[in-house]
Order: structure tokens, then C-alpha cells, then sequence
């Protein structure tokens, strides 16, 4: 809510050190500017933890991105140019600003340019100061590769669409507030997904709470080339009542999606598909259709990934306004065995949504892999209304049983991708399935030390 902007940007005698946050937060006064009343709110949600530290990390994401100089000065200056030519006329009606156009040109948009420069430093140290923080740091932000995914920390998203992120994003720094716990969250380009960070205490969570205590710090996130093991984009779907649909692509056989359980919910096309989360290529066209009552049926994803680890899932998904507001992912890792719910329930909305989460390496290398997503609060049980689903991704990289990850090497004479890893003085690898019929194994100087012939499918081992 915004009350009142009298004294923004120098106006009056507040220059750029004026203590706003402590202005806006004072007791007991009981006129203007400041009146109790006026304090009362923002003084007493500043009381609950949880938003004072939403509080310090939103105010700090802003002084990061909407109110840095290299952004706000070029909008006064244009500013400045759309109303120059009609100054003269208004000065000499209204003998306002006081000085003369010279003086509001150079004097008085000087000192919004001089409040832009030196209002952020000014407000960092404002906040340290009322919440009694210990002092400000340096956050760098990087990936491993900005095609592959980006980074968003707290509320900003760091892609060149975000207002006052650079059109080159990475690497990107920021200031922020040591012992303050920051979110961060790698996002992965659809095709590509997430394997760690760097700079973090829980490497392998894609999204993390992280406090830091020194003056600088550096994070980075690591993404590669995901395996689309399964694929439901919808658009060959036909005009009619579905029991059961088989992926668009899949690396395996045994994908299916279906909506089981009882009463009159069925699933069938929509048109209004979506891009979100879509393969390069593959156009909006249909969507899937989850049809009310839903509360008593789920979605269910049989993704077996036999040969692939790290798997995750990533959907896109939105409601009607009579539509279940939540969804709750499940999975099971034997045909018959309990269901795991992971920890956190989705709140739809009307626009479609990218939701993306990490299985347990239980779900590794697992024929028996199953997802399933249940549908809940009062709407779900409605005889109108529906949840809409597209682009359903179940992805992985080539699985590796001997290491907590997949890792993929490269052989320098025929620059093929290779997926392979070691055990015991044994290299093992999946063979490329492309032509390749000869593996050079080399020093770490380049010099090529032995040849092995691994033509044909199937898993290959080489001594070493």
C-alpha cells in the first residue's frame, strides 16, 4: 500500500541519508508526518520473524535490481527529456520549480541523480542498523552454463527479462545481509536438469536456505544435458475420452499416464496447451484435461527409468476457477510397495506453472518407478471444474552405479558424449549407439595410450 511519496528522492531536505525505516516505524507520535496510527502496522508485522526476514531480503532484492543506479538514473534522464520542452511554458505559468528552468535542470533533477547514486549504500546501512545485523556481503551468482538454467534468489529470477538484471546475466553479484538466510534455487532449461551447486552446504538440494557470515561468497550452479526418458507433450491426442496415454517419447518402454479411481472424473484434451516447459520444437497445441471430481482419482505416471539415475519430474499445470487448488506428487518404487509423499503441496492457480521436483536416488535405475498426483480441497470434489496439465517430463542422466551421481566424459578423437564410469581398474560405459566403433583411451597430457573396439549396443567394460 502506498500512501504517500513526500519525501522521495531528496524532496523537501530529506536527502539520501534520511532514515526512512526508522521514520516509518516510530511510536507514540501523534501528528503528522508520522502519526501512531500511521507506524501501527509495519511495526508490529515487523515483530514476527518469519517476515522480518522476508522484510531485510525483499528490501535488499530491490536495492539489487529495481533501484540500481545504472537502472534509475537512465529513467530520470529520460524523464527529464520528455518533459524539457514543455518546462519554459510551465515555469512561466506556475513560476514553479523556483530558479528557472536552468536551475530545474541542472539543480534539481541533479539531486534525484545524486539520491540514486547514493541512496543504496545509504539504505543498507539504515537496515543493518534497526534489525542489528552484523554487516553486509557480496553474493556472486553463477551457472555452469546460462543456456542450460538460471538462478533465482529470493524473488529474483536472474534472466534478462528481470527488471534490473543485466541482458548478460551471469556471473551476477549482489549485496546482502550476513546471518540473513537467503533462498536459492536452480532452475533448469527444459532439456537440461540440475546436479549441484558449488558454495553451499547442501550441494545436491536445488533449492536451498543458506546464511553466510563473510564478506564475500560465490555460488555456482551446475546443470547438464538431461536424458528425456519419458515425454507426454499431448498434441496427437484425439477428441475423446482417455483411459490411458503413452508417452509422446520415451527412451524405455513402459511409460503411461492414466486417471484411476472412482466417480464421474475423466481425462480428455483441452485446447489451450502451452510452451511452458515444452520441448525446442514442439508447439502449444492440446493439453490434458484432469476432469472434476477428482478428490476420489489420481494421476498416474508409470516412468520406469531402468539405466537412468538423478531422476526428476517437471510439469506444467493450471486449474479452471472451479478446479482442485492443490495437488500433492507421490511415488513408489515397487509395484506394490508404499507411497512416498514429498514435501511440499502444489497451490494452483489459473496460469499455467512450471513445477519441478528431485527423486531420491530410490527412484534410480528402478523398472517399477511410479508417480502419482492427488488432487485436493473442497473444489476437488465438484461435479464442474478441472486441473490442466502439459509437457509432463520425467528425465534423467545415463545411471551410474558407482558414484552419487552420473557422469558423462568425452573421447577427444571422435568428440562423442560418453557416459562411464570406473570400478575396480574398470571403465565401464554405455555405448553411444552412433557409428562409434573404436574407444582411445588417453593420458592427462593427450598422449593416446590404448584402443579398444566397442561397436555394437549394450554396456561395454575396458581395463585400465
Amino acid at each position: 500500500m502506498l500512501f504517500d511519496t513526500d519525501f522521495g528522492f531528496g524532496l523537501g531536505n530529506n536527502n539520501a541519508s534520511h532514515n526512512t525505516l526508522r521514520f516509518a516505524t516510530q511510536a507514540g507520535n501523534t501528528g503528522w508526518p508520522n502519526p501512531d496510527w500511521s507506524t501501527f502496522l509495519l511495526r508490529n508485522l515487523l515483530t514476527n520473524e518469519e517476515f522480518k526476514l522476508q522484510f531485510i531480503n525483499r528490501f535488499a532484492d530491490h536495492i539489487n535490481t529495481t533501484y540500481r543506479p545504472n537502472r534509475v538514473i537512465p529513467i530520470i534522464t529520460t524523464m527529464r527529456n520528455l518533459l524539457e520542452p514543455e518546462m519554459h511554458e510551465h515555469i512561466a505559468r506556475w513560476g514553479r520549480p523556483w530558479g528557472g528552468y536552468e536551475n530545474w535542470r541542472n539543480n534539481e533533477v541533479g539531486k534525484m541523480i545524486d539520491f540514486a547514486n547514493e541512496r543504496p549504500t545509504q539504505q543498507l546501512n539504515h537496515i543493518r542498523q534497526y534489525f542489528g545485523l552484523a554487516g553486509t556481503f557480496r553474493l556472486n551468482i553463477n551457472v555452469s552454463n546460462s543456456n542450460h538454467g538460471h538462478v533465482r534468489i529470493n524473488s529474483i529470477y536472474l534472466l534478462p527479462s528481470t527488471e534490473g538484471v543485466p541482458s548478460i546475466p551471469y556471473p551476477w553479484s549482489g549485496v546482502y545481509f550476513q546471518g540473513v538466510p537467503i533462498e536459492l534455487e536452480a532452475i533448469p532449461t527444459p532439456g537440461y536438469i540440475f546436479t549441484h551447486w558449488e558454495g553451499v552446504d547442501n550441494p545436491t538440494t536445488s533449492k536451498v536456505e543458506q546464511s553466510f557470515s563473510e564478506n564475500s561468497a560465490s555460488v555456482v550452479a551446475h546443470f547438464e544435458e538431461a536424458s528425456p526418458i519419458h515425454y507426454w507433450h499431448f498434441n496427437t491426442l484425439p477428441a475423446e475420452s482417455l483411459t490411458t496415454i503413452m508417452p509422446d517419447h520415451s527412451l524405455i518402454p513402459g511409460g503411461a499416464l492414466s486417471y484411476p479411481g472412482n466417480g464421474g472424473g475423466y481425462m480428455d484434451r483441452v485446447d489451450d496447451g502451452t510452451t511452458i516447459n515444452a520441448s525446442e520444437g514442439i508447439d502449444d497445441g492440446f493439453g490434458l484435461r484432469a476432469r472434476n471430481p477428482s478428490y476420489t482419482r489420481e494421476l498416474m505416471i508409470e516412468a520406469p527409468t531402468t539405466g537412468f539415475g538423478n531422476i526428476t519430474l517437471s510439469y506444467a499445470t493450471k486449474r479452471t476457477s472451479n478446479g482442485a487448488t492443490k495437488q500433492i506428487v507421490q511415488f513408489r518404487t515397487d509395484t506394490n510397495g508404499p507411497w512416498y509423499q514429498l514435501p511440499v503441496t502444489i497451490q494452483v492457480t489459473t496460469e499455467w506453472e512450471v513445477h519441478r521436483f528431485t527423486f531420491t536416488e530410490k527412484a534410480n535405475n528402478n523398472p517399477d518407478f511410479t508417480i502419482r498426483i492427488l488432487f485436493q480441497c473442497d473444489q476437488a470434489s465438484g461435479e464442474s471444474g478441472n486441473n490442466r496439465f502439459d509437457n509432463v517430463r520425467v528425465e534423467g542422466l545415463n545411471y551410474n552405479p558407482n558414484s552419487d551421481c552420473c557422469s558423462q566424459t568425452m573421447s577427444p578423437e571422435s568428440n562423442h558424449k560418453l557416459d562411464a564410469w570406473h570400478s575396480q581398474g574398470v571403465l565401464y560405459f554405455n555405448n553411444p549407439y552412433d557409428g562409434v566403433s573404436t574407444l582411445t583411451l588417453y593420458s592427462a597430457n593427450g598422449v593416446a595410450m590404448s584402443s579398444y573396439r566397442v561397436s555394437g549396443r549394450g554396456q561395454h567394460a575396458v581395463p585400465f
